[in-house]
């Protein structure tokens, strides 16, 4: 995994943050009501994240593709999270508007994580993929 993880911190100009990973046997809370796959913390100011993988889900990964793809959905988190914490200090999470900016930073890094995978490896992806992280 660090491979790709170092990989795609490069392609999206993250070398200057300090991200670290573990695998898990389960990650508590959800995202948005659905038991998410990975989840990052990042601070955005201080160029800081910390990346969980459930083992489960990294398991039942059976290409890389998705493996891959789950990565650099995480790591887009990073790319958006000062714009993310601003916005839900001002906004704040659990309103109306919070959840479904919440919903709408999940579908913009699935959006980007796939369409940088596609670029970076010049195919589309396989029919009937899903990512991890919804």
């Amino acid at each position: 995994m660090q491979p790709l993880l170092d990989f795609w911190m490069e392609a999206l100009s993250l070398t200057d943050w300090q991200i670290t990973w573990e695998l898990v046997d389960k990650i508590e809370g959800n995202v948005n009501g659905i038991p998410p796959g990975a989840r990052v913390i990042s601070t955005g100011p201080y160029s800081r994240a910390h990346i969980i993988f459930q083992r489960s889900q990294v398991d039942e990964c059976t290409l890389k593709e998705e493996l891959e793809i789950t990565i650099i959905h995480e790591l887009c988190h990073c790319l958006i999270s000062e714009l993310r914490e601003n916005l839900m200090s001002e906004i704040g999470d659990s309103t109306p508007i919070g959840n479904e900016l919440m919903w709408q930073v999940e579908a913009l890094c699935d959006r980007l994580a796939v369409c940088l995978w596609r670029i970076a490896h010049r195919s589309p992806l396989l029919p009937g993929y899903s990512p991890i992280i919804r």
